[in-house]
């Protein structure tokens, strides 16, 4: 996508984010369109950033659009909680893209919020037990609680066992973090992110222009930040520069 292309995405982003955020002043919405409304937010602010550091540069833009987003997210299960209403496909835990953007850029204690308020069943039909398992080994990690016995290891296990086995990436990236073993850590980076470009490839040849949220993610991994801070806190090296980590997005340490 070229410069022009993504300054579009941007606005577009922003226009989106701007009218999701009026619909939510102006009250009165049925629970489930609330629901849908800060569930979207939280996207298009994620996009914005994104395309904003894609093409001004803008670091601070970027990172602000992020704690929005996950400010979006935390919001979004206060309220849910707060009107006593059943985790569903919006505040289902296996979103964990306002999770990953409170940690790329290093906002551990709203990270920490999420985790908190998040469930710790999966929603039957709206959500993958993959995706849940996955989100809640994050929120361990985000919550410095893998140390306390018996916490991660049934989790990983259960992920394996989702998985029949297969040594998926993230699963060896959970595995690594936990065991804060480098080697392992590299290589189950690396294995991520040759995913992540084959799965957006494959996305982007489907996909309409005016999917922002798509576009822009298959640029910039905010997952993969977030599991760089992760790394890092957990004592491991990284890198200064990574396909799609770009050090410009990285949060201070």
């Amino acid at each position: 996508m070229n410069k022009l292309d993504m300054r579009a995405v941007a606005a577009s982003a922003t226009a989106s984010a701007a009218l999701l955020e009026h619909a939510l002043e102006q009250g009165g919405h049925p629970p489930e369109k609330t629901e849908r409304i800060l569930f979207h937010l939280s996207r298009y602010l994620r996009a914005a950033g994104i395309a904003r550091l894609l093409t001004e540069v803008d670091r601070d833009a970027f990172r602000l659009c992020l704690q929005h987003s996950a400010e979006a997210r935390r919001q979004l299960l206060q309220w849910a909680i707060g009107a006593r209403r059943p985790f569903n496909r919006f505040t289902a835990t296996g979103h964990h893209g306002p999770l990953c953007d409170a940690l790329a850029v290093g906002a551990d204690e709203l990270a920490r919020d999420i985790v908190r308020l998040s469930s710790d069943t999966p929603v039957k039909a709206y959500e993958h037990e993959e995706d849940f398992l996955y989100a809640r080994l994050l929120g361990l990690l985000a919550l410095d609680a893998d140390a306390a016995p018996g916490r991660a290891e049934p989790l990983l296990d259960a992920l394996e066992h989702v998985l029949e086995g297969q040594e998926a990436p993230r699963l060896a990236m959970g595995r690594a973090l936990v065991a804060r073993k480098q080697d392992a850590f590299d290589a189950a980076l690396d294995d991520l992110l040759t995913e992540h470009a084959s799965r957006h490839d494959a996305m982007a040849r489907i996909m309409s222009a005016e999917d922002e949220c798509s576009l822009t993610e298959r640029y910039v991994s905010v997952e993969g930040l977030a599991l760089l801070r992760l790394a890092q806190r957990r004592g491991l090296a990284v890198q200064t520069e990574y396909i799609f980590l770009p050090s410009l997005a990285r949060a201070p340490w």
